[in-house]
């Protein structure tokens, strides 16, 4: 069988092969031709003259909001979803439409381009057989070629599915639009993949051939779509004019009956669902994207939206909520698609090369991040890897990617700073709830040196050492729940914690990671640590496991993987597997956990083994010290810096009491969050230089040592 004599693309010119699939009926051989066409930017019709968000919302009476739903619409309604209907007006009926709705078009027009082509979005791998196919294009300088070659039978499948009987198609399809055995041109075309599905005018998504009962799980999911709204913020919302008023409340359950929950987990277990590609390839999508299962079509955004309810739904089947619960890259809004964010969703996903774990979500990633990172298929994976953290580093001055290393998943070849991301994912334990609350080191940038190639020189905090490892926690609640029992010390209802406050309470911080009511009011979703005491000495009074409160609290997987440890100093915290005695906890400048390290052999250098959560080292009391009484700290609003609240006064303050206030040339800049603010993210300006800083001069290296000795440095290999 032929291979295909591919014509070097002209870089210069920015072209990209099309594939020109011929017409046909459905048991005639496939024919396609290959021609190249420079990537140029397709022009708009009229401007736009939408206004942004932000200028809608000013003016809005009291109680209403106006966001964007998943397909770019604007949606009006109440603060509180379900407590009024929504809709698609503004609610003063005078409002100039233009200045709000989004104009009407048909991805399928011809507006003159020639540059007109379907992206089409699949997985290669498929249990159906290869089969041959008759290509034809240009070698260059007048020749021609027609060969019979191989494609695969998932590729195949679905080019008899989509060709028309009476006209041609034009398709980007990537295992014949790139050469795959050029590895220089598959760096160049990475790159490019961005442009490449945005510029589509629309992106074919192939889940395969319809089989079992796809096409009530098609049919359900359209209906459950049309009546619900999924925002980019992740809200969910009752559709206008809905007919199913609570379809949308992932309190209310819905009422499906074993073959329609079923029939769901079939669909969603499709291959392509697991595909790390199909992340920026829907992302980057226009909202015309079509999803064909067989000869059975849906729109993407309507599959989105019955994805994002039935994952929502308390009563969903729990094997089906797990195949949905990394599903929910499709409504990350542009500002929370960091590169650690979207690699964890990676993760989780399959490739045919471990470097696509980074390059197949390269193109979501801001310009700045983007031109620090080079596609390069010819590297070992940890170089990519290496090079990544880096760019992250280098652009947010934070050590937030040391945070998704582990012992367990190191790469054998790299150092044990960069994080292997072509490794299978672990349970995270509660990493981004309890990073969006935590604080180890304040709003610090990280101090940081490369004195060779592989080791990395960081600043911190040497807190404890771990001195005693329990077992982990796993299995079921109950099972988990038995197992945080043996973790129990002697004096758990009389003894007080080194970090202050009574030992019990230290105790569930732990367990829970710190996820309590007290400290973020409007996560209506985590136990408050008052309600979780009672039952606890509830518990301890009768040596009984089945306390439904604390059972209930644990099934939403707070403590699953979880393995308890005691230090010599006093701490207590949870980690993962591979920690032992030994080890030792730091804090780090410019990181939100703390890590937890591994002396080697000479005690000169470190080992990178994974993060934890201690109590008494999350909110920077290494640096400045435990938060005097009577202060207190709440998170009101995601990703931001906590309210520091005076119990006695009520007074509330933005500005840290252990710190000193800013001098006179500082001051804080308020701003709407970017594509690469950690989780946290603030602001200052010196005025006499004109600098900006997205770290708090207060906590410099320089800063800090007038109030903590205890700095080092610590090289990591």
């Amino acid at each position: 069988m032929a291979s295909l004599p591919y014509r070097e693309l002209d870089v210069a010119r920015d072209e990209i092969r099309l594939l020109c699939l011929k017409p046909g009926n459905w048991d005639e051989a496939i024919s396609f031709e290959l021609f190249h066409l420079p990537l140029t930017t397709p022009t708009s019709g009229s401007p736009a003259t939408r206004l942004p968000i932000s200028a809608l919302q000013e003016g809005f009476p009291d109680g209403h909001v106006v966001k964007e739903t998943l397909s770019g619409r604007y949606i009006f309604g109440p603060d509180r979803p379900g407590s009024a209907p929504c809709s698609w007006n503004h609610p003063d009926p005078d409002f100039d439409r233009a200045l709000y709705d989004l104009a009407e078009d048909d991805p399928l027009l011809d507006h003159g381009s020639k540059l007109r082509y379907e992206a089409l979005s699949y997985t290669w791998a498929s249990d159906l057989k290869n089969i041959k196919a008759y290509a034809v294009g240009s070698t260059g300088e007048g020749a021609t070629f027609a060969v019979e070659v191989e494609i695969g039978g998932n590729l195949a499948c679905a080019l008899r599915h989509l060709r028309f009987q009476d006209k041609e198609r034009v398709l980007w399809v990537d295992a014949l639009c790139i050469n795959q055995d050029n590895n220089v041109e598959k760096s160049v075309q990475v790159k490019r993949m961005g442009r490449i599905y945005s510029f589509a005018s629309r992106v074919v998504v192939w889940l395969g051939p319809e089989d079992g009962d796809n096409a009530h799980a098609i049919s359900v999911a359209q209906d459950l779509g049309d009546e619900v709204e999924v925002t980019v913020d992740g809200s969910l919302l009752p559709a206008p004019g809905a007919s199913q008023s609570d379809w949308w409340d992932p309190l209310l359950p819905l009422r499906f009956d074993e073959r329609t929950w079923s029939a769901f987990l079939s669909l969603f277990q499709r291959n392509w669902f697991s595909r790390v590609w199909v992340v920026q390839e829907t992302l980057l999508a226009n909202r015309h994207t079509i999803v064909h299962c067989g000869r059975l079509t849906i729109q993407w955004v309507t599959l989105q939206k019955a994805m994002a309810v039935l994952a929502a739904k308390r009563n969903s089947p729990s094997d089906l909520k797990s195949t949905l619960q990394y599903q929910g890259f499709g409504i990350l809004s542009p500002a929370r698609r960091t590169l650690l964010r979207l690699l964890s969703f990676a993760r989780h996903r399959q490739c045919k090369e471990p470097h696509d774990k980074l390059y197949g979500i390269l193109s979501l990633l801001s310009r700045p991040m983007t031109v620090l990172i080079s596609p390069d298929y010819t590297l070992p994976p940890y170089q990519a890897f290496m090079e990544a953290s880096r760019a992250h580093l280098s652009i947010t001055h934070r050590l937030e990617f040391l945070t998704f290393c582990w012992v367990q998943q190191r790469s054998q070849d790299g150092p044990s700073w960069v994080p292997n991301w072509a490794a299978p994912p672990m349970n995270r334990l509660f990493f981004f709830r309890v990073l969006a609350t935590r604080q180890a080191s304040g709003l610090s940038a990280a101090d940081v040196s490369f004195p060779a190639l592989n080791t990395m020189e960081v600043k911190g905090v040497r807190c404890c050492c771990v001195d005693s490892v329990y077992s982990i926690a796993a299995g079921s609640p109950k099972d988990v729940f038995r197992t945080i029992r043996s973790w129990e010390p002697i004096d758990l209802q009389t003894g007080t914690y080194i970090g202050g406050g009574p030992m019990l309470d230290a105790f569930l911080e732990v367990v829970f990671q710190g996820c309590f009511r007290e400290r973020w009011p409007g996560a209506d979703y985590w136990p408050s640590l008052l309600e979780l005491r009672e039952n606890y000495v509830a518990v301890l009074a009768k040596d009984d496991d089945s306390n439904e409160t604390i059972l209930r609290c644990l099934g939403n997987g707070v403590a699953n993987d979880a393995v308890y440890f005691t230090t010599k100093e006093g701490y207590v915290g949870v980690s993962q597997l591979g920690i032992r005695s030994g080890d030792i906890v730091c804090t780090l400048l410019g990181c939100d956990l703390p890590m937890i390290f591994r002396p080697s052999k000479n005690g000169d250098e470190f080992y990178v083994i994974g993060f934890c959560f201690v109590h008494g080292l999350m909110d920077g009391e290494s640096f400045l010290g435990p938060l005097p009484a009577p202060w207190t700290f709440k998170l009101l609003s995601r990703g931001t810096a906590p309210v520091y609240i005076n119990r006695q006064t009520g007074m509330e303050s933005s500005q840290d009491p252990r710190l000193p206030p800013l001098t006179p040339e500082w001051r804080i800049l308020r701003r709407e969050r970017k594509q690469d603010d950690s989780e946290f993210f603030q602001d200052f300006r010196n005025d006499q230089t004109g600098v900006t800083s997205k770290s708090d001069p207060r906590l410099t290296r320089e800063a800090l040592a007038r109030c903590c000795s205890r700095l080092e440095t610590f090289r990591l290999i």
